[in-house]
C-alpha cells in the first residue's frame, strides 16, 4: 500500500471511483450535445428544444467539473510522503500538476 493509514487508501479508493464518474457522466454530455448538433435540422438557433437541451448541458458539465477539482484537490492531501521525492526530480518536473495526480491515482502496489 502506498498510504500508511487504512483510512487514506478508502478515501483514495472512494476518489478514484468519484473521478472515473465525472469523466463517465462528461464524456456522456459530450456525447448527448454532439447528437444534438448533428441531428437539428435548420438553424439550431431556432430549435427551443435543442437550446434548452445545451444549457442544461452546460449547467451540468459546470456542476461536474467543479466536483472533479474537489476530488483532484482532495487527492493531493492523500499523495504518501515516500513519494514527494519526485518533486525534486527533474524527470517529476516536465509533468503537469494535474498528470502527477493522475499518475499517483493509477498506482496500485
Amino acid at each position: 500500500m502506498c498510504v500508511t493509514r487504512p483510512e487514506l487508501e478508502v478515501e483514495r479508493q472512494a476518489l478514484i471511483v468519484t473521478s472515473a464518474n465525472n469523466k463517465k457522466q462528461l464524456k456522456e454530455i459530450e456525447d448527448k450535445i454532439l447528437y444534438t448538433l448533428s441531428s437539428a435540422e435548420g438553424n439550431i438557433l431556432e430549435d427551443e428544444t435543442a437550446i434548452q437541451f445545451l444549457d442544461t448541458s452546460k449547467m451540468l458539465s459546470d456542476d461536474i467539473i467543479k466536483k472533479q477539482k474537489v476530488c483532484l484537490s482532495s487527492v493531493l492531501i492523500l499523495i504518501p510522503d515516500h513519494l514527494t521525492f519526485w518533486q525534486s526530480d527533474w524527470r517529476w518536473r516536465r509533468y503537469t500538476v494535474s498528470e502527477r495526480i493522475l499518475f499517483l491515482l493509477s498506482l496500485h502496489y
